[in-house]
């Protein structure tokens, strides 16, 4: 991957926002062939569906064109994208729409099949690019530069043409597979596919021998305020059943730590599934051998409005996690990992100098990873639900009023064991104008658990030092993780 135009894409993407869409778009696009010559969207349409071939399209417009409604092909009506189909195969000085096939999908997995029918389109190109552009946060790997765009289908016009040809193109493939077998054949076979899954999870649940077991951990803030918020569990596997009662958990906090109940259904069905259904299909068959048991009273975790559950993506569902595979861990220790280090994040926001124009930063930040019975912990990982990878230092100095001082892992974070969970990041900054900051974070004053007799982790740390009278600051945000001990 060539990193410059990998820079270049993520700079284009923010800076081109000051038009109309559909002419930021094409404005991506030139300022890309000015520095990269000529250029391809490459798209996919498929990965989420039960059913069929991936399809992916690969396009090369012409640089002297706006093609009207040219957009993400999700935004777009079904009438919309088939008009915009024609035109864009009319217009185009290249396309492709390739597949990867049922079998291939099956035997490589989707991400896999996807990438492979990307290559394919590529390579069907009758005219061969300088540089592609590839939607997503990965590429397939081909014989030219490549770089992937975040959201790129609403970035670029070229990656957006091609996502309107994979889409299209699929949406037919699926009517001709409904005219042929017929639409009562084709929903029992997605049935047959969500039966498939919960048969495979009862199967793995039914080895464990019946057992309830419980366990507790705790939130340190409601959002805003310091204080110790329970949360407790109670795990019950019955057959091949798992029943998770939230009973005893505290009630809603004040602030934004709370959980809506559909947050602390994702949290149990990431962990259990983690636990027993390491290669389960996911979808919603899945989860049918999982039974959540809604509290009598009102709890954190199943906060009624209008208390606020703006953290609830964040720290909340992250302790379902904990204390869920805290209990199994005494039931099957060897599919558990230790407690994982807690995800968190930083938001900094002000007036860029350079720009003169209002600035926002996200930092998405990751620890380590709990030690398994066998292994230790990856380090600098985020952990459970979050799933998010840390911003390169190049990028955060380039695109924002910020410079990286320090950007390393901690040494003997993750807790002291045979096995030990994954080390801690370290990131210090410094804010070169003045900058509002909030932070979200948690585990500075409760150790993640270790298992086993394996210790702790090293606490979080945030430390913010005033450096100027400007209301510059340093910060060093000291993240962690734990380990165990093999039993």
């Amino acid at each position: 991957m060539n990193s410059g135009v990998v820079n270049l894409a993520e700079s284009l993407s923010k800076d081109l926002k000051t038009g109309e869409e559909k002419k930021d778009l094409f404005l991506y696009d030139n300022e890309m062939r000015t520095h990269c010559g000529v250029i391809c969207g490459i798209d996919e349409a498929g990965r989420g569906p039960l059913a069929g071939d991936v399809y992916a399209a690969a396009v090369i417009l012409p640089d002297d064109i706006i093609i009207d409604g040219i957009n993400d092909s999700k935004k777009l009506t079904e009438k919309k994208r088939e008009a915009l189909f024609d035109i864009i195969r009319e217009k185009a000085v290249s396309y492709c729409i390739a597949t990867a096939s049922v079998e291939e999908i099956d035997s490589m997995n989707i991400l896999n099949a996807a990438m492979l029918a990307m290559k394919r389109a590529y390579e069907g190109l009758d005219v061969k690019p300088d540089t592609a552009l590839i939607d997503g946060n990965k590429t397939p790997g081909l014989d030219i530069p490549e770089t992937a765009v975040v959201k790129g289908d609403a970035t670029s016009a070229s990656i957006a043409a091609a996502s309107i040809l994979a889409k299209v193109a699929r949406d037919r493939y699926m009517k001709e597979l409904a005219e042929k077998y017929g639409v009562e054949t084709l929903m029992a076979y997605f049935e047959s596919i969500l039966d498939y899954s919960e048969k495979s999870m009862r199967e793995a649940i039914r080895v464990v021998p019946d057992c309830e077991e419980e366990f507790e951990d705790y939130l340190e803030s409601d959002g805003l305020v310091d204080m110790l918020i329970k949360v407790k569990t109670h795990v019950k596997i019955e057959g091949s059943d798992v029943y998770v009662d939230f009973e005893g958990s505290a009630p809603p906090v004040a602030h934004g730590n709370n959980n809506p109940w559909s947050l602390t259904h994702s949290g149990a069905y990431f962990a259990i599934k983690a636990v027993f259904g390491n290669n389960v299909p996911t979808n919603a068959g899945a989860y049918r051998a999982i039974h959540l048991i809604r509290p009598t009273k009102p709890s954190f975790l199943d906060a009624p409005y209008p208390h606020a559950v703006g953290g609830c993506t964040t720290v909340p569902p992250q302790r379902v996690v904990d204390v869920i595979i805290g209990a199994l861990s005494k039931v099957v220790p060897e599919q558990c990992c230790a407690c994982n280090g807690q995800w968190s994040g930083g938001i900094y926001g002000g007036i860029d100098p350079k720009t003169n124009r209002n600035f926002v930063y996200n930092e998405s930040f990751g620890c380590g990873l709990g030690a398994k019975y066998n292994d230790d912990g990856a380090n600098g990982h985020h952990s459970h639900m979050s799933n998010t990878a840390n911003a390169p230092t190049e990028m955060i100095e380039m695109e924002h009023p910020i410079r990286v001082l320090q950007y390393s892992l901690v040494q003997d974070s993750g807790g002291a064991g045979e096995y030990r969970g994954g080390l801690g990041l370290l990131r210090e900054v410094e804010l070169l104008t003045e900058t509002n900051v909030s932070i979200i974070a948690d585990r500075d004053k409760i150790r993640p658990y270790g298992l086993f007799g394996g210790q702790g982790a090293v606490l979080s740390r945030i430390i913010y030092t005033l450096v100027g009278i400007a209301a510059v600051w340093c910060i060093s945000l000291l993240f962690k993780d734990n380990d165990l001990i093999e039993k």
